[in-house]
């Protein structure tokens, strides 16, 4: 009887957690929606659910905090890719930590994604340069 005890509270357990994780994998699909409306684009999740595809070619451009301040970005979509992504401003960012954070840029053109990992050792900067390419999507296009 015991050992049915502890079988039964283990299946709750598990059960539980995928509960958690499919609730949580719910709330990302509904804010990547939720940019796609605000914005009033036609960015769509992917076949593995992580990444924006861009449907409307365009420049967006947007800031975030990283190591020493704020960080401006502009992306370039062309043909529904992300074609080009470019820092504009980042005057009170150490440079090194900026140099290793660029990484970032040709990540995000490869995953055609703003999800993209943080280069160790410039975590605060790769975050600002993410969290900025976000805020491009968010505001939308800039007219030109």
């Amino acid at each position: 009887m015991r050992v049915f005890i502890i079988k039964s509270v283990n299946l709750l357990i598990v059960a539980g957690i995928i509960a958690l994780y499919c609730i949580n994998v719910r709330k990302v699909g509904e804010e990547k929606k939720s940019i796609a409306e605000k914005t009033d684009k036609k960015e769509v999740a992917s076949d593995d659910g992580n990444n924006i595809y861009f449907a409307d070619d365009g420049i967006y451009e947007g800031s975030g905090d990283g190591f020493g301040g704020k960080i401006k970005v502009r992306l370039t979509v062309k043909d529904n890719k992300l074609e080009k992504v470019e820092i504009l401003s980042a005057e009170n960012e150490t440079k090194d930590y900026l140099e290793s954070a660029k990484k970032i840029l040709d990540d995000a053109i490869d995953k055609q994604s703003v999800d993209v990992d943080t280069v160790s050792g410039a975590t605060l900067s790769s975050n600002g340069i993410i969290s900025a390419m976000k805020d491009a999507i968010k505001n939308g296009k800039v007219k030109v």
